[in-house]
């Protein structure tokens, strides 16, 4: 699947879902079950080792993508303040051996 379709099924679930604004595993549930995957049957190690699965990444980012360019869609404030701390703490990681 196209990342392109990933984002629309992200789109469309953002809209249609609230829920799925302040939870990616949530988000990610949901696109998986759009997909026709039945996240209730599977193993983790199923779920990890199909190639056909949408990537959490691929999923993750799309919703951050949307969010980014439709703040209808964003997360509540608690959630986004968590997520810019995340990131900040994430970036500060990254920056650590750069030097």
């Amino acid at each position: 699947m196209s990342l392109k379709n990933i984002k629309n099924i992200v789109e469309r679930l953002l809209e249609q879902k609230p829920a799925t604004r302040n939870s990616d595993r949530i988000l990610y549930a949901e696109v998986c079950s759009e997909m026709g995957w039945n996240l209730d049957t599977m193993t983790a190690n199923e779920m990890l080792h199909n190639p056909d699965m949408p990537s959490t990444e691929s999923v993750r980012r799309s919703r951050q993508k949307a969010q980014a360019e439709n703040p209808m869609l964003r997360a509540c404030e608690a959630v986004e303040q968590m997520r810019a701390k995340l990131e900040g703490d994430y970036r500060a990681f990254a920056l650590e051996g750069a030097v």
